[in-house]
């Protein structure tokens, strides 16, 4: 395909505040994993699409259940209001993480 630039599972965005690696970040309606620290203002590999583990509160996620997340708390938690993807790994109310499926542009 002529067209083709990347695949794009990870990308550079511009920030708005200093971020660190693992940190989920939101910037528009880009949302991912930032895969190294940064500054505010700079340039940040985001990761957009894959699978990542992602702290949690006490709820209780089955597979399949819609991955919501606090950016304030840096948690998954069942009102969130942002939607990172789903869950793929089953995570007991007392685990601390969970694997998520990460889907680009999720907001």
């Amino acid at each position: 395909m002529k067209n083709f630039v990347q695949p794009a599972n990870v990308i550079g965005v511009v920030v708005p505040s200093a971020v660190v690696s693992g940190q989920i970040v939101q910037v528009g309606k880009i949302v991912g994993v930032a895969t190294t620290n940064g500054a505010a203002n700079a340039t940040v590999e985001v990761m957009i699409e894959g699978a990542v583990e992602v702290p949690k509160d006490n709820t209780a996620l089955a597979v399949g259940a819609a991955a919501k997340f606090d950016l304030a708390t840096q948690k998954l938690i069942s009102t969130g209001t942002i939607l990172l993807g789903y869950v793929y790994v089953a995570a007991a109310a007392s685990a601390t993480t969970a694997w998520v499926k990460l889907i680009p542009s999720a907001v």
